[in-house]
């Protein structure tokens, strides 16, 4: 990011990206079939809900809705794009990309090759993971496995793993563990000093400090994972997934600005107070 921006459009240039990133796995899942169909297509990809036994191995992709996924000790060649309320992937392979939305997602001792792009209430890439990149979105997001670069937001986000580069965070809390092993920059726009653990590596941290303004993620996030719920649920009253989603986003959006409790925003306040400062003649 340009370094002569201003901290507060640093982060909301940063919360746009990250926030676009779940608007992408709303997309991907939308491209899923509905939950009636289950099976494999001729390039080897498999479509399957929560009526079918979780798959042992995959040759393409492995496309998933349903409540609870439990996959276990398979071997997945291309990506995995699913959505329930609790995913669980552990002891895999996976040949590409992983990409989720549900509630909880735990990713354990799973060697990925692409990158992990996920979004929920509790996300974590757990101890003997590894991944080639990790993009987070949660009520609470922790980082235990190793991968070569992180994007994370979150109210609380923990990172007690391996970071082979840089880090950016989006958090109230950061929480920076005793195993932690950061060989890049930390770029940390939180709300309070980050708590680092003895034993903490870290190759550099810059701290920007926020106030709680998450609001734009969080209904972006929370609209998207409604428009792919509804897409599962087979379109009820033939509603496309698009409007139950903008509905949701924009019903959070009113909500979480009454609850603020501000008349105006601080980046409205610091504006008008350098207008203010212009002569009039110069307007």
């Amino acid at each position: 990011m340009p370094c002569n921006l201003e901290p507060s459009t640093k982060r909301h240039k940063a919360q746009a990206r990250i926030a676009l990133l779940f608007v992408l796995i709303a997309l991907a899942l939308t491209v899923l079939p509905t939950a009636s169909f289950a099976g494999t297509d001729t390039a080897g990809n498999v479509l399957a809900t929560e009526a079918d036994s979780n798959p042992s191995g995959v040759a393409g992709d492995l496309y998933w809705a349903g409540q609870s996924l439990n996959l276990d000790d398979a071997s997945i060649g291309r990506d995995i794009i699913a959505a329930g309320d609790s995913l669980s992937i552990r002891d895999c392979t996976v040949g590409g990309a992983i990409r989720l939305a549900a509630r909880t997602i735990d990713i354990s001792k799973t060697a990925i090759d692409g990158s992990v792009t996920v979004a929920g209430q509790h996300v974590v890439l757990n101890t003997g993971s590894t991944a080639n990149c990790f993009y987070a979105m949660g009520d609470t997001v922790a980082l235990r496995g190793s991968t070569k670069s992180a994007a994370l937001a979150g109210d609380t986000v923990t990172i007690d793993g391996t970071v082979e580069g840089d880090v950016e965070v989006w958090a109230d809390k950061l929480v920076l563990g005793k195993n932690a092993r950061i060989t890049g920059t930390v770029s940390a726009h939180v709300s309070e000093d980050p708590e680092r653990a003895e034993g903490a590596q870290v190759g550099a941290l810059k701290i920007d400090r926020t106030e709680n303004e998450n609001t734009s993620t969080i209904n972006d996030t929370i609209g998207g994972i409604v428009a792919a719920v509804w897409h599962f649920a087979g379109q009820p009253f033939g509603i496309v997934p698009f409007w139950p989603g903008c509905g949701t986003g924009l019903v959070i959006l009113v909500v979480m600005t009454a609850l603020n409790g501000k008349k105006v925003s601080d980046d409205y306040a610091r504006y008008k107070a350098l207008m203010d400062a212009v002569p009039a003649n110069e307007l």
